[in-house]
């Protein structure tokens, strides 16, 4: 694995595999689409490839506060 990838999925991916985390499957699978989305945002906002509208902001934002909720629950004492 790459770490230095921006894909998050793949990162999710690889969280999953590392902590053997079940909510990290279950997140992923939940909410493919709003990361689908979280990685094309990075994309536009590093080479402005696709319109960047509120809506597809207010995804953006509301999937990277639930990613990292979800990277606070797994690592949490």
């Amino acid at each position: 694995m790459r770490y230095g990838t921006h894909e998050v999925r793949r990162l999710l991916s690889e969280l999953s595999r590392i902590t053997g985390s079940q909510d990290v499957r279950a997140f992923t699978a939940e909410h493919k689409n709003e990361l689908i989305i979280l990685e094309d945002a990075r994309r536009v906002g590093q080479y402005g490839e696709l319109p960047l509208d509120q809506e597809r902001v207010e995804v953006t934002l509301k999937a990277a506060k639930a990613i990292i909720e979800l990277v606070k629950r797994i690592w949490s004492p």
